[in-house]
């Protein structure tokens, strides 16, 4: 899985997280993440979720919107999703 870094909001906002995958149990397993972590979806953290519903045509759509909502991370799990981004925004790749 690759997070990539985006344009940041202003310090003490709530982060927003845009995560694009069609696969369930990873959606699941970093939102399970994310509470382990002591994060709350909806009370200190935003979870943006975009499916392509298998259609790899749909990632730049999905990437524009998120790069619109000016989210703080983009988490990316297929490499279709990752190129889109990078035609999206400019962002600085950062792998786990």
């Amino acid at each position: 899985m690759l997070c990539l870094a985006a344009e940041t909001r202003q310090a003490g906002k709530v982060p927003w997280i845009g995560l694009v995958s069609g696969e369930r149990p990873q959606v699941e397993g970093f939102r399970g993440g994310l509470r382990d972590l002591g994060y709350n979806e909806g009370k200190n953290i935003v979870l943006e979720f975009r499916n392509p519903e298998g259609k790899n045509e749909r990632f730049p759509g999905l990437m524009a919107e998120l790069v619109q909502l000016k989210v703080d991370v983009l988490v990316l799990t297929a490499l279709p999703a990752i190129l889109a981004a990078k035609q999206a925004t400019k962002i600085t790749l950062l792998s786990h």
